[in-house]
C-alpha cells in the first residue's frame, strides 16, 4: 500500500463542501484486504470490514464522502471522520490490524515541501515513490486542480525538443 495523494488544504468552494481526502493505491496485482486497518496521527479512522483494493486499484477517504463523490462524480469513498489536516501541515500514519506501522507521513509548510497544495487546490502527489512518502522531494503537485481521487494521475508533460548544438 502507498499513500499516493493528500488534499488536506482544498480552497473554500462556497458551498461550505468538505474536499479533503486522503488516497492510498495497492501497488501489487493482487486484492489487498484492509479490513480493520487504521488511520492515526491528523487522521483517526478504522477501515471497515470487507475492504478490498482491488490489484493496481485505488481507495479514497474523506472527512465527509458525499461531498467528495458529489464534487468528483466518483464512487462513495470510504470515510465520516474528523481530521486535523489543515493548512501547511499535517501527519498521516496507516496501520495493519496488527497496529504495524505500514507508512506514515509527515509534511510542514516549510520550504522543503512544495506550496503549491498549500490552499490552492492542487494536492499533494507521490510522484518520487522510490525516495519514500516521507521525503518532501518524493511529493509535487497534482496535473489537476483538486487532484485525481480515485484515478491515476496522468504522467507530466516532458519537453521532447533537442537541444540545437
Amino acid at each position: 500500500m502507498v499513500l499516493c495523494e493528500v488534499h488536506h488544504q482544498p480552497p473554500p468552494d462556497g458551498a461550505g463542501q468538505d474536499l479533503r481526502f486522503i488516497e492510498l493505491y495497492n501497488s501489487n496485482p493482487f486484492p489487498e484486504d484492509l479490513s480493520g486497518w487504521y488511520f492515526t496521527g491528523d487522521v483517526d479512522y478504522r477501515i471497515p470490514e470487507g475492504t478490498i483494493v482491488p490489484g493496481l486499484g485505488y481507495l479514497v477517504v474523506a472527512p465527509r464522502p458525499n461531498d467528495l463523490a458529489r464534487a468528483y462524480g466518483i464512487e462513495l469513498p470510504l470515510g465520516g471522520f474528523s481530521t486535523r489536516l489543515g493548512p501547511g501541515r499535517g501527519h498521516v500514519r496507516l496501520h495493519k490490524r496488527s497496529g504495524g506501522i505500514v507508512l506514515q507521513v509527515e509534511f510542514t509548510a516549510d520550504a522543503a515541501w512544495e506550496t503549491g497544495s498549500q490552499g490552492g487546490g492542487a494536492t499533494r502527489v507521490l510522484s518520487r515513490p522510490s525516495l519514500g512518502e516521507a521525503n518532501p522531494l518524493a511529493w509535487s503537485p497534482s496535473v489537476f486542480l483538486g487532484g485525481s481521487p480515485g484515478r491515476p494521475e496522468p504522467e507530466p508533460p516532458t519537453d521532447t525538443t533537442t537541444p540545437t548544438p
